[in-house]
Parts: C-alpha cells; sequence; structure tokens
C-alpha cells in the first residue's frame, strides 16, 4: 500500500528530524504516473514525499496529509507542495478523481484547511487555454497560494514537455509581462537534480481524443464484425458488410454505396486526419462478409472473408467475378495503394468455408486463417492442394499464398473428435513465422504435418496459441483454460517475436502453459485476458480485468515500444488494473467499448471507455484496434444511440442515424499519445551558398499558429514565407555576410489540434560566399564555342562545346591544353565550385565533330549528346571506345562518370545528318535526348533495330534510354517540311517536353492517332509533350507569318513549362482559344519567354523588344518559379516586358543577357555584359540556392561585371568559350 515518506533528507534518516528556521517541501505524486520511482531517486533534501493511493479521493488524502504535518509558523505556511500528476487543460487526476471547474465548489473546504504558500503543480498543459486559466484563478482564491503551473506538455523535452513553470497567479510583478504570459522559470525552489528531470522517459499527459468518426445507416445485419488497419502514411482503412444504403463519408459529403444483395462487403479509405477517402463495395447478389483487412509497407490493401454466389472483386469500372462452389466460401482480395484491383482468390468447396482474418509479411506474402468443412481445394490457381477435415463440423485451416497470389501452402489442424474449434485471429513474425489464436473443444492436433502434437481442454472450451514455421511446419502450441469455456480473440507479436494474445475466459484459469501455474479468475461470467509468452512459447505474464458482467476483449495490438493496447466492451463496474490497484470504468449502458494500454511489463497505464448507451450488450461494441508509427491508436465498432467518443474531460459525441430498430452506425475513433509535434528544417541548396536560399520547415502533424516571425536567423533574414499546407512551411534566407548561416525553430512557436507546443528543431546551418562569383575563359587561338552549361549539387560547373587546333581548358595560372584531332572536336570541361580547374576532356576526330547539351544526375554523372562524323573514339581516357557513324553525322549520347572517366557512349543514326541537340536525364537516370534526323534512322543502339523514317526533308526525334544505355523508346514529330527539335526537358513523373520549329503541317502524335498543327507562315515554334511512357500528351505551335523559333525549354517542380526563342512580327502566345498577341518591333526578330500551365493552357507570354535581331537561346526556372533567360541583342532592347522600362545597349554587335522575371512574369533585373567585338549566351542554369551559370562564347575583350566594376576577359583567339557565376542577384 502506498505510503507516507516524511524523511530528513539533510539528515538521511528514515525518521522526520525538523528545524527551526527552515522552509519544507512536500511532494504528492500521483501514482498513475509513469516512471515515478525515477524522480524519487533524484530528489532534494528537505522534501517530504507521499504517493497517492489511487483507490481514493486524491484531494481528501492531500489535506491528511496537511493536517498530520509539523506545525511552524502556521504549519506549512512558508513552505512549498509540489504536486506530480497527469494533467489537462483545466484539469488534475488525483487517486481515483479529478479536481476540476465543474467540482471545485465542492472541495472548498478541504483546499483552505492546506495553509500553503506556495503551489507548484507539475501537470500537462493545467494552464492552457480558457479552461485552465478558469480553473487556476478559482483555484488561487479558494487557496490563496502563488500557483505555478504552464500551458505545455510536463516531462521529458526529448518529447516536447519542460519541468519549468510559470507564475500564474497572482501575476508577478513588473518587469514580468502580464500573467498568464509569464515566462517559463526553472523547478523553484529546486526539487529534482537536472540529471534526474533529463532521464526521466515520459510525459505527464493523458491520452487525448482526435476524432471519432462514423457511418450512418448499417441496417439491420445482425452483429457485424469490422477490421481496422493503418498505413505508414496515417490513413485508415475498414472492413465489414453492410445492407441496403450506406453513406460512407463521414463528413459534410455524401458517398453512399447500395449494396447488390442482402450484405456486401465494404472496404474504406478514410485520410489521416479522418476525412473521406474512399468506400468501395464487392457487388454479389447473394452475400459477401468482409472480415479482416491488413496494409502492407507499400499501402497495398488486403482483405478476407467469406461469399456466396457469384461476386465481383473488382471494385472499379472493370469485373472480376469469383462464384463459390457451394454454399460459401473464402476470398483473399487485394487492391493496390490507390485502390486499383490487382487480384482476387476464392478456395473452399459445396460447404460452408470461412476465413476469419489476415496477415501480410514484409515480402507481401499472404496468410489466412479460418475453417472449413469436408475436402477443400486451397489451391487458388489451376493445380490442386486438397484439405480433408477429420470432424463433423469443421477442422480450422491456415493458408499462405504468394505476393502474386500465387498459391505457397495449406494447413489444417484436426480434431479427433465430432467437436468444434475456431481459429480467430492471425499474426506473422519478420521471418515469415505464422501465429495464431482461437478455441477448440476436445482433443485436436496442432501439428498439420505428418507428426502429432495432441492437446486436449481443461473444461468446455480452452484458448489455444500456435506457431508454425516460415514453411508451415510445426513449431509449438499451447492451450489456456479452465472448467468454463476460454476463447482466444486476437494476435500479435513484437520486433522480438514475443506473442500476445486477448480474449475473455471464465472461472479459474491456469495461463502458464508450462509446468509452472500462474491461475487468474474472473470477477464476474467472462473477464478479459491478456497473456505474453516468449519466444519459444514459455510463459512470461497473464493479466485480465473486468467485473461481474461479461467483458470481451476483442482485439490486441503492439506499438514500436512494446506497449500493449486491447478493446472490446465492457458491462456494468468493471476494473481495468491488472494489478493490486484499482481502475474502475463504468458502462453508461449494458455495454461499452473499452480502449485499454498495458505497460511492457504488463503493468497498468490507463484505460478509457466510449460512453454511450444501448439495449443489449452488443449495441456499442469495439471490435479491432490498430496503432501507427506515431503510437496513435485507431478502433472501430460499431455503436447505437448516442456516444462521447472524447474519452477525457471533453465531449465527442456521435448519434446513430437509425436509433434502436436493429440498425447500427460504425465508428472510427482515433486517440493520440499527446506528444509534441516535431518539426525538421531542410533545404536543396549546397552547403555553401552564394545568396538566397530556400528552407522548408515540414512539421510532423497539422499545426496553427506559425509564420514568420517564429523563425530565427543567425546571419541572415527571411522572407517570402508560403504556406504550403498545415505541416509543410517554405521560406528564403537571404545571407546577410560571409560565413555561417543558422536557421532554427525555437520550442513552443506552434501549436497541434490537440493544443500541444512543438519541440524545438534542429538548427540548419549553410555557409554563406558572398563574394564567390566569377567568370572563367577557356581556347586558343582559332574558334572555341561554348554551347550548354550544367552545375552539380556541390556546385561544380560542366560546360560542353566545340573547339578547333590547341585550346587551353585550365583558366587560372596552369595550362591544360588539349589538341584537336581534325576540324573542330567536342570538350567537355568540368570546373569546381570556386571556378578552379578540375578536368577536361576532348572527343572528335579529323572531321567536325560538334557537342550540344550537357546534363548531370543527382550522382554526378555526365551526360552530353551532340553529332560526329565518321570513327570517333568516345573514351577520353586510356582505353578505346570507338563508334562509327552510319552516314553523314550520326548523334552520339556519352556517359562520363562524376570522375570524367568512361561510362558508356551510343549512336543513334542513318544515312543522313542527324544531330542531337539537347538531352535530360530524369531522378531514375534514364536520359532523354531531342533533335532532328533525315531519312530512316535507327534509334535502338543495341543490338536491335529500332527504325524510324522522317516525313519530310527533317523530322524531330526524341528518344529514351534506360539508365544502363540500353534502348527504351523512341518518337519522331515532323510533317512533310523542315522540323527541328532544339531543347527536351524531363518533370518529376518523367513526362517530357520538347520545343523547336517546324514548317507547314506536323504531326506531333507520334502514336496511331494524329495530331496535326500547321505553321502560320514560315517556321513556327512547336511545344509538345510527351507522357511517361511515350505516349502523347500535347502540343502546342506558336508563330506569325515571319520565322519563329523556340530554342529552349524548362519545366518548373508543378509542370509548368516555360519557352524561349525569337519571333518576328505578331504572334499568338496564347494556343487555346484565346488571344495573346505580342508583335516584334521594326520587323526584326525579338526574343519572347512563354510560360504554359501543366496541362498546356496558356500561362502568360512576355517579349523584349529591340531594332534588331534579339534572340532568346537558353531559359531556366529556380524552385521558387522565377524565370532566368540568356541570350544576344543587338543595339537598345527594353528588357522590362511590362508597363515599366528597362533599356540595355551593346557595345558592339552582340552582347550577351542574363534576365530574370518572377513568377508572374513580371520584371525582376535584367544584366549586359558589354564587348566591342561582340559576345553571344548560349546556355543558362540556376542552382537550387538561385546562382546564376551561363556560357557562350566572345571576342576581343568582354567585361563580365554586369555591375559599377570590371572583370575584364580578353580572347585568345577568334573566339573563346567563357563560364560565369553570378549570385543570385546579378552581381559578379
Amino acid at each position: 500500500m502506498p505510503t507516507s515518506k516524511i524523511r530528513d533528507f539533510g539528515q538521511n534518516s528514515g525518521s522526520f528530524n525538523y528545524r527551526q528556521n527552515q522552509n519544507y517541501q512536500l511532494l504528492i505524486i500521483d501514482p498513475a504516473v509513469e516512471d515515478y520511482q525515477i524522480l524519487l531517486d533524484g530528489i532534494s533534501p528537505h522534501t517530504f514525499v507521499h504517493i497517492l493511493d489511487k483507490n481514493r479521493d486524491g484531494i481528501e488524502q492531500i489535506t491528511e496529509i496537511l493536517q498530520k504535518a509539523p506545525l511552524s509558523k502556521g504549519g506549512w505556511g512558508d513552505s512549498s507542495l509540489h504536486l506530480i500528476t497527469h494533467g489537462s487543460p483545466g484539469t488534475l487526476y488525483l487517486g481515483n478523481s479529478t479536481l476540476e471547474l465543474s467540482n471545485i465548489e465542492q472541495y472548498r473546504h478541504q483546499l483552505q484547511q492546506w495553509g500553503i504558500a506556495h503551489l507548484y503543480i507539475y501537470g500537462c498543459k493545467v494552464a492552457a487555454g480558457d479552461a485552465g486559466a478558469e480553473f487556476l484563478t478559482k483555484l488561487h482564491q479558494i487557496t490563496q497560494a502563488e500557483i505555478y503551473a504552464n500551458s505545455h506538455l510536463t516531462g521529458n523535452p526529448v518529447l516536447g514537455g519542460t519541468w519549468k513553470l510559470q507564475q500564474i497567479l497572482p501575476c508577478p510583478p513588473a518587469p514580468l509581462p502580464p500573467c498568464p504570459s509569464a515566462p517559463l522559470l526553472p523547478c523553484s525552489p529546486a526539487l529534482f537534480s537536472p540529471e534526474t528531470l533529463a532521464t526521466y522517459p515520459g510525459l505527464l499527459l493523458e491520452p487525448e481524443y482526435e476524432w471519432a468518426k462514423n457511418f450512418e445507416d448499417f441496417s439491420g445485419v445482425g452483429l457485424p464484425e469490422y477490421s481496422i488497419a493503418v498505413d505508414n502514411s496515417g490513413n485508415i482503412y475498414t472492413t465489414g458488410y453492410f445492407r441496403d444504403t450506406v453513406d460512407f463519408d463521414p463528413g459534410a459529403g455524401t458517398f453512399n454505396l447500395t449494396s447488390a444483395g442482402s450484405d456486401d462487403t465494404f472496404i474504406s479509405k478514410l485520410n489521416a486526419d479522418g476525412t473521406f477517402a474512399w468506400a468501395k463495395s464487392f457487388e454479389n447478389s447473394s452475400w459477401d462478409h468482409g472480415k479482416s483487412i491488413v496494409i502492407d509497407n507499400s499501402g497495398n490493401i488486403y482483405t478476407t472473408g467469406y461469399f456466396q454466389g457469384t461476386a465481383d472483386f473488382d471494385l472499379g469500372a472493370g469485373t472480376f467475378n469469383l462464384t463459390s462452389a457451394g454454399n460459401a466460401n473464402t476470398f483473399i482480395s487485394k487492391l493496390n495503394a490507390d485502390g486499383t484491383f490487382a487480384w482476387a482468390k476464392n478456395f473452399g468447396n459445396t460447404y460452408s468455408d470461412s476465413s476469419s482474418t489476415i496477415a501480410v509479411d514484409s515480402s507481401g506474402n499472404v496468410y489466412t486463417t479460418g475453417f472449413f468443412s469436408g475436402t477443400a481445394d486451397f489451391d487458388p490457381g489451376s493445380g490442386t492442394f486438397n484439405l480433408t477435415s477429420s470432424a463433423e463440423w469443421a477442422d480450422n485451416f491456415i493458408s499462405k499464398l504468394n505476393a502474386d497470389g500465387t498459391f505457397a501452402w495449406a494447413k489444417s489442424f484436426s480434431i479427433n473428435s465430432n467437436n468444434y474449434e475456431a481459429v480467430h485471429s492471425i499474426a506473422v513474425d519478420d521471418s515469415g513465422n505464422v501465429y495464431t489464436t482461437g478455441d477448440f473443444q476436445g482433443t485436436t492436433d496442432f501439428d498439420p504435418g505428418p507428426g502429432t502434437f495432441n492437446l486436449t481442454p481443461v473444461g468446455d472450451n480452452d484458448a489455444f496459441i500456435s506457431k508454425l514455421n516460415a514453411d508451415g511446419t510445426f513449431a509449438w502450441a499451447k492451450n489456456l483454460g479452465g472448467s468454463g469455456g476460454d476463447y482466444g480473440y486476437s494476435i500479435a507479436v513484437d520486433n522480438s517475436d514475443n506473442v500476445y494474445t486477448a480474449g475473455s475466459f471464465g472461472g479459474t484459469v491456469d495461463f502458464d502453459p508450462g509446468p509452472g501455474a500462474a491461475n487468474l479468475t474472473s470477477a464476474g461470467k467472462d473477464d478479459i485476458f491478456i497473456s505474453k509468452l516468449n519466444a519459444d512459447g514459455t510463459f512470461a505474464w497473464s493479466k485480465s480485468f473486468g467485473g461481474s458482467s461479461w467483458d470481451f476483449g476483442s482485439s490486441v495490438d503492439i506499438d514500436s515500444s512494446g506497449n500493449i493496447y486491447t478493446t472490446g466492451y465492457f458491462s456494468g463496474t468493471a476494473d481495468f488494473d491488472p494489478g493490486p490497484g484499482t481502475f474502475n470504468l463504468t458502462s453508461a449502458g449494458n455495454a461499452n467499448p473499452f480502449i485499454s494500454k498495458l505497460n511492457p511489463d504488463g503493468t497498468f497505464a490507463w484505460a478509457k471507455n466510449l460512453e454511450g448507451s444501448g439495449n443489449n450488450p452488443s449495441e456499442n461494441f469495439g471490435f479491432s484496434i490498430d496503432i501507427d508509427n506515431s503510437d496513435n491508436v485507431y478502433t472501430t465498432g460499431y455503436f447505437q444511440g448516442t456516444v462521447d467518443f472524447d474519452p477525457g474531460t471533453g465531449t465527442a459525441n456521435l448519434t446513430s442515424t437509425s436509433g434502436y430498430a436493429g440498425y447500427y452506425d460504425v465508428f472510427i475513433s482515433k486517440l493520440t499519445p499527446g506528444v509534441a509535434p516535431t518539426v525538421t528544417l531542410n533545404s536543396t541548396a549546397t552547403a555553401t551558398v552564394n545568396g538566397l536560399f530556400t528552407v522548408t520547415a515540414t512539421f510532423s502533424e497539422d499545426v496553427i499558429g506559425f509564420d514568420i516571425s517564429d523563425i530565427t536567423i543567425d546571419n541572415g533574414t527571411a522572407g517570402n514565407f508560403t504556406i504550403v499546407d498545415a505541416k509543410t512551411y517554405t521560406f528564403d534566407i537571404t545571407p546577410t555576410t560571409d560565413g555561417q548561416v543558422t536557421v532554427d525553430i525555437a520550442a513552443a512557436q506552434a501549436t497541434d489540434n490537440a493544443g500541444n507546443d512543438n519541440i524545438a528543431a534542429t538548427p540548419l546551418t549553410r555557409t554563406a560566399a558572398l563574394n564567390s562569383s566569377w567568370t572563367k575563359s577557356l581556347g586558343g587561338s582559332s574558334g572555341d564555342f561554348g554551347k550548354s552549361i550544367a552545375v552539380d549539387n556541390s556546385g561544380n560547373v560542366y560546360t560542353i562545346g566545340s573547339f578547333y587546333g590547341t585550346a587551353d581548358f585550365d583558366p587560372g595560372a596552369g595550362t591544360t591544353n588539349l589538341t584537336a584531332s581534325g576540324q573542330d572536336d567536342i570538350f567537355i570541361s568540368k570546373l569546381n565550385a570556386d571556378g578552379t580547374f578540375a578536368w577536361a576532356q576532348n572527343l572528335g576526330n579529323i572531321w567536325g565533330d560538334s557537342g550540344y547539351s550537357v546534363a548531370i544526375d543527382n550522382s554526378g554523372n555526365i551526360y552530353t549528346t551532340g553529332s560526329f562524323w565518321g570513327k570517333v573514339d568516345f573514351d577520353p581516357g586510356v582505353g578505346t571506345f570507338n563508334l562509327t557513324a552510319t552516314g553523314q553525322k550520326d548523334t552520339f549520347i556519352s556517359k562520363l562518370n562524376a570522375d570524367g572517366t568512361f561510362a558508356w557512349a551510343k549512336s543513334l543514326g542513318g544515312s543522313g545528318s542527324d544531330i542531337g541537340k539537347s538531352i535530360a536525364v530524369d531522378d531514375s537516370d534514364n536520359v532523354y535526348t531531342t533533335g532532328t534526323f533525315q531519312g530512316t534512322a535507327d534509334f535502338n543502339p543495341g543490338t536491335g533495330t529500332f527504325n524510324l523514317t522522317a516525313a519530310g526533308s527533317d523530322d524531330t526525334f526524341i528518344s529514351k534510354l534506360n539508365a544502363d544505355g540500353t534502348f527504351a523508346w523512341a518518337k519522331n514529330l515532323g510533317g512533310s517540311g523542315s522540323d527541328s527539335g532544339n531543347s527536351i526537358a524531363v518533370d518529376n513523373s518523367g513526362n517530357v517536353y520538347t520545343t523547336g520549329t517546324f514548317q507547314g503541317t506536323a504531326d506531333f502524335n507520334p502514336g496511331v492517332g494524329t495530331t496535326n498543327l500547321t505553321s502560320a507562315g514560315g517556321n513556327d515554334t512547336f511545344i509538345s509533350k510527351l507522357n511517361a511512357d511515350g505516349t502523347f500528351g500535347w502540343a502546342k505551335n506558336l508563330g506569325s507569318s515571319g520565322d519563329d523559333s523556340g530554342r529552349d525549354i524548362a519545366v518548373d517542380i508543378t509542370g509548368n513549362v516555360y519557352t524561349t526563342g525569337g519571333f518576328r512580327g505578331t504572334v499568338d502566345f496564347d494556343p487555346g482559344v484565346g488571344t495573346d498577341n505580342l508583335t516584334s518591333a521594326a520587323g526584326s526578330d525579338d526574343i519572347f519567354i512563354s510560360k504554359l500551365n501543366a496541362d498546356g493552357t496558356f500561362g502568360w507570354a512576355k517579349s523584349f523588344s529591340g531594332s534588331l535581331g534579339d534572340y532568346g537561346n537558353s531559359i531556366d526556372v529556380d524552385i521558387t518559379g522565377n524565370v532566368y533567360t540568356t541570350g544576344q541583342f543587338q543595339s537598345k532592347v527594353d528588357f522590362d516586358p511590362g508597363v515599366g522600362t528597362f533599356n540595355l545597349t551593346s557595345a558592339g554587335g552582340f552582347d550577351h543577357f542574363i534576365s530574370k522575371l518572377n513568377a508572374d512574369g513580371t520584371f525582376a533585373w535584367a544584366e549586359s555584359f558589354e564587348g566591342v567585338s561582340g559576345n553571344i549566351g548560349n546556355s543558362i542554369a540556376v542552382d537550387s540556392g538561385g546562382t546564376i551559370y551561363t556560357t557562350g562564347q566572345f571576342k576581343g575583350t568582354v567585361d563580365f561585371d554586369p555591375g559599377v566594376g570590371t572583370d575584364n576577359l580578353t580572347a585568345a583567339g577568334d573566339w573563346d568559350v567563357f563560364i560565369s557565376k553570378l549570385d543570385p542577384t546579378g552581381i559578379l
């Protein structure tokens, strides 16, 4: 029994030794607080401790202790009372009572006798909200004590708790802020050592109601059974059966299903927040009953049950009929994660066969158990595997199907007399061992193989627990029972393969199946039992709870920490503490559902009932329970009338729609463990940033009250705060100076729906190097051209192009000369993030070879495309890998490893001239190219052949190679004119976008259909989308009577499509029924930038107007949708496409420019690079931090600092390659 420990810790004496002028502290602990002994081990001196008796009124006990204490200065008047108890807003849980606003007046007399000066309340969120404020105000008025509490979680800081309290009443004097927003103070006076508080593992919190839902109108179906399962994302699935019409949307909407026969099986999915996702039913003119549901790690959905007649198991538009062999057959159904049909199987014979429960292992193998009579074929395929029951009634079976639904094995338990057995539940461990529980009569052989392992019940019915090895051979079997009826209804296995069983029993039962004895005796007719066996089947412990009436444990599950949860129903008053204490719950009517939690050692944690009323014990019933990865507790069952599904102090009533006329509503309830939300900070920006970078804050659950002011930044500022959803927030960080930038979110900046404050984030750090922009040149005495640029996740920069003669590719003080084999050779260059030389490679022969495009995958591998003549060695190392062009020019596709060594190379082409102009790689490292080809060309670079034939002089091609360079598919787009694919991009779903030019009428559907577009004049721009499998998505054209060209394309993270190029005259850039005309200036070419939405509809279009020919050569878009272009312009051009003006003027011939538009197409900034002889920007790339990289070629001397400074580079020959890196503001 609890005892009062009145001890002078300063004397280390077991007797009280009071000192004058010493203020003492009294600590009262409610025994429901988990692991309170940890706190006692580190208690401070001069503290007296009393553990409440949980079976008595807590307020009365505290009053008694204070009356017995030695008197000094008016008893405890100048000393402190500390309460450690579970709490909720405005409520303390003390012994078998609560103290709250609704009952505080009845305790006024006792509270006034306390005579304390300071009251410290350690209980979660006691001061939270209006309820907390009103309660503590009243408590202060009655006791006249200074009250310290908090509105946060109390306990382990890792779980979001704190041991600091706020002075609530009376309000602290200035300069503290007014109550109740006073700051958190340490435990004062010090109660526990810091080491003790750091090691306490839990929170002083009761489980919290999250939500409850019901499906309306379960019409007269007797006693239906329901099952629940939760996937890794917290979505909730249920199965059971229904009759007539039922609304499966528990929200304001309606989603009715109507049974085709008497009873139909349903499968329902709710989203993690309890909102409706979908519901399906198996249509059958007879009847079918869904009994059990389970979800695998990929979200696939498996159900089992039994059916009669012919039922359609395809829940979509298709049909997949199964027909029972006799009265009823077992079915097993698999749906894909999106609810579409995967497969369904049935087995049985002409008698009645039924499956009661289902399990799935980590490999997707499916296990079911149930009963059958006579001879039944358990191979649902073309083979036969018969089992024959040995009893007049039925035998139990255990079946295993492989992941694809094919037969693996089946076993049965044989009864040696005409008795009865029933398997109610099945579980499978990580090794594929199979566990079942149920009940049996008479002597039964539980070895399904050639051996024998008989068990004989002690009384009428015994519960059994059986284990089979992964191959279906016998491991062990145990029985639990006494002289009455004992039933195992549910089984679960933990990560250590310990076995837990829940069920009901009557009388006295020995739950130790070994030579020992562990007797439990029911308090009434039937009590609930929970049994734990070790992995080898030996006894660990057993517990029971119940009262004088009928109590039923229907389902058990285990959380990640080994805590045990059960649900079922009870009648009258039942004690749910299986230990020496008492924790009574009383049903509001004849029967209530309950939810119980035991700690891993079987000791009591908590129990809750869902209070309602009904006419018989089955009307309000918990049938199935499941625990998700976050230890949220889900239950399902059915109810009649009105039931309060909030087991705490609140109220959450649901009322069944059909009253008491034999009709039921299904309920689904969710309780949370009450833990605080966590928050994670992430950024795709590299470790070193040159400027603005974007951060994503992701909370573990929906929160409110979080905004930009809650973000702490050291050496930076936050902006562009965006609410993606209630869990996800993005914002931009702009570093202030060079050095470390730290982004943090402190604790208690956001609150979940239950009122829990967030746990502090782990800070995110990046190193700012704001002055790291640079420009480099590569080249020799001849013509050298940079065609394409890409940047990897570490900021390394890759360029491809062509060069002639000898060129130095080290832009620093060193020299790395490469010499072309003949005319032009291809070069591939890598510079480190700081612009220093890494390596350079050249590819080519005596003919002219050109490199047009480069792309980098997530591992830093380098992919290139272009064209080559004759025979070229594509291994830039000491090895040799020759490709030989079939005709004039062939397309090449090359992969280099991240260190520049050779991986593979492929050629595509025919007898004509074939050129690869652009390349892209997806997240799976599949490789996409586009370009132009003539005549017939083979696009399978392997031993096979896949010919495409151009419809005109030149057609566009689009090619996909798998990650290893093997052929996937190829398509051509075109007509009788000359058509060219100039640029390609791929989105996160593998959809493929191209842009280029075409003449006349061209078919852009590469499949059997036709989608013709006709140019308005000479050349028109086209924009094409193919689906991930190469089928047609959509195609659009933009053009006028002049020549228009789409030169580059980009796609953002939401699938919006951006193109740039040149146009002449008036062009309608809205490819739909609308009109959005842009007109070039002075009859020359102007630059255009176009945005189409993901479905190909018009977004916006902009142009930059000048008096001479100007072209947008390349485009990219950053993670927030800002649009960057580069190209060339002459004379004076206005780069503000809006009503404003922002003119840039070239210094001589062509100058290259960089333009940034905001996501809505409005002007941000533009820069030009001045050179008298000319310079052209051919390619642009933007990294995750917004840093801008460009390449192209220049003549003479060019100032590559677009600002007020100077950064001159002088070409060594006719043209040199430049590579430029600018910070996000466009500053060098």
